[in-house]
């Protein structure tokens, strides 16, 4: 079996259409998989926002609308898996909004608070 150098020309099937992948090292011609192209586009972390990462229970609220927090303030207690845990705050900041109540059920990715 010979194997052809990236010099070589190599016949392309006819009627078909090659994405262009960039890399550091230069472009390549490929076929990206239906997979590959059905995924779900990154997007950077908005640290304005606090995301449930499991659903739970809200079990208690520490903050309200327009408080003042600090950098790892506890913000509510989450019951996941028989397990209480504390919400801390990212960042400093003042709270915008408070999208949950105490009972309540919260699916993954839900947002619980923003941020100002």
């Amino acid at each position: 079996m010979k194997l052809k150098s990236h010099k070589e020309k190599i016949e392309e099937p006819a009627g078909v259409q090659y994405d262009t992948l960039v890399t550091e090292e230069g472009e390549y011609k490929t076929l990206f998989c239906r997979t590959y192209l059905n995924r779900k586009q990154y997007k950077p972390l908005n640290i304005k926002l606090v995301i449930s990462a499991i659903p739970g229970t809200i079990i208690k609220l520490y903050t309200a609308v327009k408080d003042s927090v600090e950098e790892g303030d506890v913000l509510l207690e989450l019951d996941a898996m028989k397990m209480h845990n504390k919400i801390l705050a990212p960042s400093s900041g003042i709270i915008k909004a408070i999208h949950v109540k105490e009972g309540e059920r919260v699916p993954k990715n839900f947002v619980m608070v923003e941020f100002e």
